[in-house]
């Protein structure tokens, strides 16, 4: 689960019967830990960026290194 979580940049819940239950957020860090079969909880914050730093800022690059056909007028 943690390396789904970090491969799509998305918080993830999972709950199983042979690993571990718990929340883990975009970094792979297990935020919330189920010890048996209680139910975990946590606060995330959706709007917040996640900004990987060999990535750089991405979004700003996409007009420039667009395939010419999108670019269309």
């Amino acid at each position: 689960m943690k390396a789904r979580a970090i491969e799509n940049q998305v918080y993830v819940v999972a709950s199983g019967f042979d690993f571990r239950s718990g929340i883990f957020d975009r970094e792979g860090e297990r935020i919330a830990d189920a010890k048996g079969s209680e139910v975990v909880v946590a606060t995330v914050d959706l709007a917040e960026p996640t900004v990987w730093p060999w990535l750089g800022n991405w979004r700003a690059r996409i007009d420039r290194e667009a395939p010419a056909w999108s670019k269309a007028p």
